[in-house]
């Protein structure tokens, strides 16, 4: 028990009985126990923290070369239109 169970104990022991006053400071001790686990089961670890962030580099590492492939599809649409434009130029300046 430590220092504030045992004057928990006491304080109850003088005012319920012994049984009773130790009923008590166990309840009181398995509650604060129960509440406790629930607030520290939600805390991240360093581990988890070097997780994310690992998963989180690859993420940007494959979405950056996602980016590259479509500048370059891009390029590729934007030369291919502007040959097919220059085309109908010159054939529109032929046919008149």
């Amino acid at each position: 028990m430590a220092v504030s169970e045992i004057h928990l104990y006491e304080v109850l022991s003088s005012k319920f009985g012994k049984e009773e006053a130790k009923n008590l400071v166990e309840f009181v001790e398995l509650k604060a126990e129960k509440k406790l686990d629930e607030k520290t089961s939600v805390f991240a670890t360093k581990e988890d923290v070097h997780t994310l962030e690992t998963s989180l580099k690859s993420d940007i590492s494959e979405l950056k070369v996602e980016i590259a492939h479509s500048k370059v599809d891009i390029v590729r649409w934007i030369v291919g239109t502007a040959i097919a434009l220059a085309g109908l130029v010159v054939a529109a300046t032929k046919f008149l």
